[in-house]
């Protein structure tokens, strides 16, 4: 909680200086919708901030309510902050993050427990020849009543690589493959891809998905955090986004995972505003 903290008043700070006569501010909201196969669903309400303080420094924030029906007296609600920063040396880039999560079990709701998740991420990237290369490392504690056997504390070291090629100005290309060492003693590889690809200046199709075996996962380009003990074997995705004005963005898409025992088909919107402030 500290760096967050820390964070929100450098923004403050920062929005005090005198960089440029205004600040350059893009808020966003996404709204999703989770069906599960054993016949629970999600609500998920998230907001984000990226303030561009100069050529060099953007700050990101993010929080994100979820709301989980387990059954028709249960539920699982999820609250989550994110803060963090991405540093621009051309052709170096650095990308700092850190979240806190607080998930809290009730029944007819009356609270029965709660868990609490920190994670910490840095990724380094380099650009060459149309290449974007990185490589990011996150660790993850996580402590509560984390699974059906009663699990209590789990740590995460994950380590992703990247690789990005601008094939066009209308089409590119990613390819991040991914390990994952856990507490318990998982060792868990995987490999996730993703094209983007722009038919008409105004709009973009992306079509993304993994492939192996990851748990917990920390997708540090969307900031989500995948936090379910079980192990994810699989994902496949679409995402269409609309370019209105210069500013926005209106975006939909639709995504499937799949898990050892159970899997969640998502559908998302959201908007995404640009302003001087």
């Amino acid at each position: 909680m500290k760096f967050l903290v820390f964070t929100f008043l450098l923004l403050s700070l920062f929005n005090q200086s005198s960089f440029a006569d205004s600040t350059f501010v893009a808020p966003s909201y996404f709204f999703t919708y989770g069906d599960y196969s054993n016949k629970s669903y999600s609500i998920s309400n998230a907001v984000y901030l990226s303030t561009y303080l100069t050529d060099r420094i953007t700050l990101v924030n993010h929080y994100e309510y979820l709301n989980i029906n387990l059954r028709k007296d249960s539920t699982y609600k999820q609250h989550t902050l994110l803060g963090g920063a991405i540093v621009n040396f051309f052709p170096y880039y650095l990308k700092f993050f850190y979240s806190y999560k607080r998930g809290d079990y009730l029944i007819d709701n009356n609270k029965i427990y709660s868990d609490h998740t920190n994670l910490y991420s840095i990724e380094a990237i380099y650009y060459r020849n149309l290449f974007y290369l990185g490589l990011s490392y996150s660790f993850e504690n996580a402590i509560g009543i984390l699974n059906t056997n009663n699990l209590t504390h789990q740590q995460i070291h994950q380590v992703t690589g990247r690789i990005e090629y601008i094939v066009s100005p209308s089409l590119y290309s990613s390819l991040r493959p991914n390990y994952s060492a856990l507490k318990d003693g998982r060792k868990l590889y995987s490999v996730s891809g993703k094209v983007t690809y722009f038919p008409i200046i105004s709009t973009s199709i992306k079509l993304y998905g993994f492939y192996g075996e990851r748990a917990y996962y920390f997708d540090n380009d969307i900031l989500t955090l995948f936090n379910q003990d079980e192990t994810q074997k699989y994902q496949a995705g679409i995402q269409l986004d609309y370019y209105p004005s210069y500013y926005m963005m209106l975006s939909t898409g639709f995504q499937h995972t799949k898990f050892q025992s159970f899997s969640i088909n998502y559908f998302v919107a959201g908007i995404r505003y640009g302003l001087f402030i």
